[in-house]
């Protein structure tokens, strides 16, 4: 088959469409490589951020723990047996 200029359009429009979609999925690849590259970073500097010590009590952890003073927060243990006697004799599973 002969080539025309039609077809010779054609080809071209279809090598242009090609690298363009080349191009783009390039870009993307980029991109994605790029924020990656951010989205590590910024785990890895989270971590450095915490707050530290003198390792001054030899515990090898140089993290701080609790700040001084804190208050223990204490809960009373609820005692369960008048609401186990209040529910029915069905089997627990089927009723709650």
């Amino acid at each position: 088959m002969s080539s025309t200029p039609v077809n010779e359009y054609l080809q071209f429009l279809a090598d242009e469409r090609e690298a363009e979609e080349a191009a783009t999925a390039a870009r993307v690849s980029a991109v994605a490589q790029i924020s990656s590259v951010i989205a590590s970073l910024a785990a890895s500097s989270a971590g450095l951020l915490k707050k530290r010590k003198a390792d001054c009590d030899n515990t090898g952890s140089n993290f701080l723990g609790r700040d001084r003073g804190a208050k223990t927060i204490k809960r009373e243990r609820l005692d369960m047996e008048p609401y186990i006697e209040k529910m029915e004799e069905r089997p627990f599973r089927r009723k709650y």
